[in-house]
């Protein structure tokens, strides 16, 4: 049996040596840069189908064209047509593909490849064929007339220009009669202009009234002609609507309904079958002409935001969204630049750091209790003749005195002070503790944004992949394979994936909102993050120097205590309340020393009198001068205050206690955050390699089903089913990674360490710290 097989394929290798190369033709309206299907995606799909089978050539000399003239394209398409050494003809243009479709007697298979609308053109057809002998044309059921409808839709024209090139005019003499019925169903006036491979005139001859700008195929325009057209449309604010396909929008016009990339090697691969059909004795006339090529909708987001045109989230659904991003040109923020921005820019931080600020203005208070004071004053008195004395006081006395105190030891003046600083050393740590808090908020918002991201990406590509099932359920439907339930269980499920991706959208805005507040950024001001250097980090975590130092139970539990240990010694949270319990401790000591220890000052005073009038004015013969001073000892200690030191006593006692179940309270938080956090990433780090396993796995899945869908050996629930299980898989492969950083996150935050992710060489430090430990405590 092995031996027959292979004398057939020798066989038939053989009789494909022997047959005679084939020559296919090619035709063009004109010149040009650009053909509808690129010719090297035709000679592509040839060779992969008929290379093997044939030699087939598509030669330069063959590669023909019209000179932009209707009686030239026929001319050649005759010349062609008589040519012994020609084959096979495809028409490229659309002219010329129309006047195939027209042609008395077609005496060789002609395939035609621009077909702009077959009803308005009058194309043969016959049961889904073209039924005209010896030609076959490509009918992607794509009308002008429902183009129009969906603008107008969308924008409500009432002006429509449509540029055309000449020669379409002298072929299509229907033109006019389409624009009439245009008018008369969508209530607005049509206008045409002629093209004829300049776009300036083009622009030029736009009447003032016009609102909008349906662009046919224009292939006599250049690329660069063709840019300049979509420019001045642009600068003249006009939305513009093209037949041709998305890679027009390219060049810069608004919207297309043939969004679809695969299109075009759609429309090349069914050219290379026809040729191959051909070729194998089937009738050009007998091919199916139907090539169904659904609408999809594609908006150029720059071009709409140049000229004000803001689409509806209903016409979106579905649509292919160029450029959406472009409006952005801030640079991508990285984890690393948000959390410096973080720092220097959140509001609750800068309110937090007025705290550490108001307690240093209370310790330098009181200092001041410690330091000399000095009074200055002046007064003036008049007293009662009678009691004037020159030895005591005149009538009239004014004098200026300056004091002086010093206190050599007060001990409540000395508590207060050392209390306040001790004060100033917990509102520092709070501080610590809310930039810690900032860095987390910070990282977790910003994670959160890509965690959204990820998700609305999956749900997008799932929306496509239903879309392609619903054209799979259109397709077996057509062939009789299934009935219209299966359309109408697609549908259902491409209405949910839309109402699931609209969610996901929704969770993205709300993530985005968090991420500014916490950035302290406009409500719209341009945000772009990437997560450039989280697989970076994810991988370096992953390799084997990392990897060893929790492979086993032993050295994970290993991991969990040093960095309880290092939490322990590094959080702020502890050092506040050690910082309190300090003051504490100080506050019950001078509430002890209160009962016995006076406060001691040294004071001095000194008068000049600067007046003396009246009776008893003078100072002869009292053996006084004008100056006095004194400088003094002074003690006090309260012997009774109500009760008072006893109340302070207590109190102070209470809140030394309170400090310390505080502090034990706090610690055994902190241990515990630790804990829990290592054990989420203990859960979280496998998942990333096993959720991308089950993706892939899931992927191979749903690719096989759908194969077997598309073949009628799988049923729609099998690939439902399918299809689930890969978006679930999907999901959470796309998340996985974004889920371990922000339980790292708490990692960092629970040890009060973000040098890990804000230093460049904070990974080689942690990495260098633990594995000092691990050697301590014998671990090799």
């Amino acid at each position: 049996m092995l031996q027959l097989v292979v004398l057939i394929v020798a066989a038939l290798g053989a009789l494909a040596a022997l047959a005679d190369p084939v020559t296919i033709a090619l035709l063009d309206d004109g010149p040009v840069e650009r053909r509808y299907i690129p010719l090297a995606a035709i000679e592509r799909e040839l060779e992969a189908l008929v290379g093997r089978e044939f030699e087939v050539s598509l030669p330069v000399d063959y590669q023909r064209h019209g000179g932009w003239q209707v009686a030239g394209i026929a001319e050649a398409l005759d010349s062609l047509l008589a040519d012994p050494a020609v084959d096979i003809i495809i028409t490229a243009g659309l002219i010329a593909t129309h006047t195939a479709a027209h042609h008395p007697n077609l005496t060789k298979p002609v395939i035609g490849t621009a077909v702009a609308d077959v009803v308005l053109q009058e194309f043969p057809h016959d049961a889904g064929r073209s039924g005209k002998k010896n030609f076959v044309y490509l009918a992607d059921d794509h009308t002008v007339g429902a183009d129009l409808d969906q603008f107008h839709a969308m924008v409500g024209f009432r002006h429509l220009v449509i540029p055309a090139d000449t020669v379409i005019f002298d072929a299509l003499p229907e033109l006019p009669r389409l624009a009439a019925r245009a008018e008369a169903r969508l209530g607005v006036e049509i206008e045409f202009i002629e093209v004829d491979g300049r776009a300036q005139p083009v622009i030029e001859a736009l009447p003032g009234a016009a609102d909008a700008v349906y662009v046919p195929p224009l292939p006599r325009l250049g690329s660069a002609e063709l840019r300049a057209l979509a420019e001045g449309l642009a600068a003249r604010r006009l939305p513009s609507f093209t037949l041709v396909g998305q890679h027009y929008l390219e060049f810069g016009f608004l919207m297309t309904g043939a969004g679809r990339d695969v299109d075009l090697t759609r429309a090349a691969r069914r050219v290379a079958l026809n040729v191959q059909a051909i070729l194998l004795g089937r009738a050009a006339e007998s091919l199916k002409v139907a090539l169904s090529q659904p609408r999809k909708l594609a908006i150029n987001m720059p071009v709409a935001r140049a000229i004000g045109f803001a689409p509806r989230w209903q016409d979106l659904e579905g649509a292919v969204v160029l450029g959406a991003d472009d409006d952005d040109r801030t640079p991508t923020m990285t984890l690393v630049d948000a959390l410096e921005h973080a720092l220097g820019a959140n509001l609750a931080l800068r309110l937090s750091e007025i705290a550490p600020r108001i307690a240093a203005a209370d310790v330098s208070s009181a200092r001041a209790e410690l330091l000399p004071s000095l009074g200055l004053g002046t007064g003036l008195s008049v007293i009662d003749r009678d009691r004037a004395n020159p030895a005591v006081q005149a009538q009239r006395d004014g004098d200026i005195s300056l004091s002086a105190r010093q206190l050599v030891y007060g001990e409540r003046a000395w508590a207060g002070y050392t209390i306040a600083r001790y004060l100033r050393e917990a509102e520092d740590q709070a501080l610590r503790v809310a930039i810690l808090d900032t860095l987390e908020q910070t990282s977790s918002a910003y994670l959160n944004v890509l965690f959204a991201d990820a998700e609305l990406a999956v749900r997008r590509s799932n929306i496509q992949v239903t879309e392609a099932n619903l054209e799979r359920a259109l397709a077996r439907q057509s062939i009789g394979q299934s009935g219209r339930g299966e359309v109408l269980r697609w549908q259902s499920e491409l209405a949910i994936d839309r109402q699931d991706f609209y969610r996901a959208q929704a969770t993205v805005d709300t993530a985005r909102v968090e991420l500014r507040r916490v950035l302290n950024l406009p409500p719209d001001a341009p945000l772009t993050v990437g997560d450039d250097g989280i697989p970076a980090l994810i991988e370096l975590l992953g390799n084997k120097r990392f990897q060893r130092l929790f492979d086993t139970a032993d050295r994970w539990k290993l991991m969990r205590e040093f960095h309880v240990e290092i939490g322990l010694a590094q959080a702020p949270e502890l050092a506040r309340i050690d910082a309190l319990r300090a003051g504490a401790e100080r506050r019950v000591l001078a509430a002890r020393r209160a009962y016995y220890v006076p406060d001691v000052s040294v004071v001095g005073r000194g008068t000049e009198r600067l007046l003396r009038g009246g009776r008893a004015a003078s100072l002869a013969g009292t053996g006084l001068d004008e100056t006095d001073w004194s400088v003094g000892l002074e003690a006090e200690l309260p012997l009774y205050l109500g009760g008072a030191r006893d109340a302070e006593r207590d109190q102070a006692g209470l809140e030394l206690a309170r400090t310390r179940l505080q502090r034990a309270d706090t610690a055994l938080a902190i241990r515990a955050r630790i804990e829990t956090a290592m054990e989420r990433t203990a859960g979280s780090w496998p998942a990333i390699r096993l959720s991308r396993a089950a993706a892939a796995a899931a992927r191979d899945n749903l690719d096989i089903v759908i194969d077997a869908y598309a073949t009628g050996s799988a049923s729609i629930t099998e690939l439902n089913d399918a299809q689930d299980a890969a978006l679930t898989a999907e999901l959470a492969a796309a998340q996985a990674r974004y889920r371990f950083m922000l339980d790292y996150v708490q990692i960092l935050r629970a040890v009060a360490d973000f040098d890990v992710l804000l230093m460049p060489d904070g990974i080689e430090r942690w990495y260098q710290d633990i594995h000092a430990y691990f050697l301590e405590r014998g671990m090799q």
